[in-house]
């Protein structure tokens, strides 16, 4: 029941935090005393627009430029070219260079400005709007960054209606269009994958063979492609939708649904082959259920951050705190799911010390350290390499993190999936009359091991 409870409460907050924001930016700040934060970057084309209507603007203190030569503002919406998109932290020696030149008004042709104008304490009710077109030569990244120079500190509350797209209309990032195709491209290989494991599945669960087994992770990993499958599926229609009218509709609740269900059942999965659930040992032991009331919460609430993180600008109030917790959970379930592996290649090294027998456990052994290879190999790449390839792309080619996301992720799963299908000839399925009792003593040693450690602990 308190299960249940917790996924009707997860698919709540993903309707209430979809429905509110889309590509076409809304963004309401109330008192925000941030001297800069960045609102949003995109990649334009030539012939790309750019169209802001800011309403209700307040402040609550005055303050102004010192030396401003006749200049009635401090606070403003710049539109600053950069080479590649960095994320959302800017310094403040940043700061000061865009107010430097906001005061001077220099290089108008590539400092593009919406100032604010201010009066204390009273909010406006007329709206301020800008529109820009670029033209050829001015395509690239470009950051939209609200700024406050003032001298002593002012808090702002505004309504801001960002409007980005480049010619067609596209309002994709030039580096974002080809996403739709690129996901539903990866959602057909998957369809491809889950025929193929389909295939070897249902081989050996009508064989009439008498040593097959099809275990209940065989049936879990069967679940985990078809999420994976319909989460770039509505991925790729929700980019579509995003690319032609700014808005996702409720293709992005979808996405968000199965993206979550995905993302619990693939640590799950993980979590269960390192700790040898069904291949090893028939049991799960305190320690490995401590693992699963690790990951499970953290899935929950990294899938939350993920919404607020995809459906609000990064200019919104407690966006980095959201991205600082994405962070950490992420590294959480990560460092999680190693444990069991580490602790069953243990378990087994053990047991072929002890085991007069060990051709057996040596093959599981063998098996287990690949595995461990595989995931540390997989979660550093997805985790470190795509973000630094992230950071060196230009802004027409946004798209190959993605790709390389994606593909690392197929041949992750495609690999586990080959050395833990189930087959007659597997060495984890291979099951005699002598390798039934080497199963019960390696059971036995797994046991008197995490029973003595445990023992230890207290």
């Amino acid at each position: 029941m308190r299960m249940e409870r917790a996924v009707w409460v997860v698919l709540l907050l993903i309707v209430s935090v979809v429905c509110i924001q889309g590509l076409i930016h809304h963004l309401k700040i109330v008192d925000d005393s941030r001297p800069i934060f960045k609102i949003e970057t995109f990649g334009f084309a030539p012939g790309g627009k750019i169209i802001m209507n800011v309403t209700s603007l307040k402040v609550t203190q005055r303050s102004r430029f010192p030396n401003t030569k006749g200049i009635n503002a401090s606070v403003a919406i710049i539109i600053r070219p950069t080479n590649q998109d960095f994320g959302p932290f800017l310094e403040e020696e940043s700061l000061k260079t865009d107010c430097f030149k906001l005061s001077e008004v220099q290089n108008p042709s590539a400092f593009k400005v919406m100032r604010l104008p201010l009066t204390d304490g009273i909010q406006t009710t007329s709206e301020i709007s800008h529109e820009w077109e670029l033209v050829r030569g001015e395509q690239g990244f470009y950051n939209i960054i609200f700024i406050n120079c003032g001298s002593s500190p002012t808090k702002v509350s505004f309504n801001l209606d960002l409007t980005m797209y480049n010619p067609g209309p596209n309002y994709l990032s030039v580096g974002e269009s080809p996403l739709p195709t690129l996901y539903f491209f990866f959602s057909i290989c998957w369809v491809v994958v889950l025929v193929v494991w389909l295939t070897w599945y249902f081989k050996i669960f009508y064989s009439d063979s008498p040593y097959k087994r099809v275990f209940k992770i065989h049936t879990f990993i069967t679940i985990f492609i078809i999420l994976k499958m319909l989460s770039l599926f509505f991925r790729a229609v929700d980019y579509h939708y995003l690319k032609l009218v700014g808005v996702p509709g409720g293709w992005a609740i979808a996405y968000f649904i199965f993206a979550g269900l995905k993302g619990i059942m693939m640590f799950v999965i993980i979590a269960l082959i390192g700790t040898g659930w069904a291949f090893v040992k028939p049991f799960l032991s305190d320690q490995d259920k401590k693992i699963f009331l690790i990951v499970i919460p953290a899935q929950v609430l990294y899938n939350i951050a993920l919404i607020i993180l995809e459906e609000t600008a990064p200019g919104s109030q407690g966006w980095l705190d959201w991205k600082e917790i994405f962070k950490f959970v992420d590294v959480i379930c990560c460092v999680a799911i190693l444990a069991p592996i580490i602790w069953s290649i243990k378990h087994l090294r053990d047991a072929a010390q002890i085991d007069g027998k060990a051709k057996r456990v040596m093959e599981k052994l063998k098996l287990f350290r690949q595995f461990y290879l595989l995931v540390i190999v997989y979660i550093y790449f997805s985790r470190m390499v795509v973000l630094i390839i992230e950071t060196v792309l230009s802004y027409d080619k946004v798209w190959l993190g993605d790709f390389f996301e994606e593909a690392a992720s197929i041949v992750f799963w495609t690999i586990t999936c080959y050395k833990f299908k189930p087959v007659d000839d597997n060495p984890y399925l291979k099951v005699g009359d002598e390798e039934e009792s080497e199963d019960v003593e390696l059971n036995e040693i797994i046991s008197e091991n995490q029973a003595e450690a445990s023992a230890n602990k207290l």
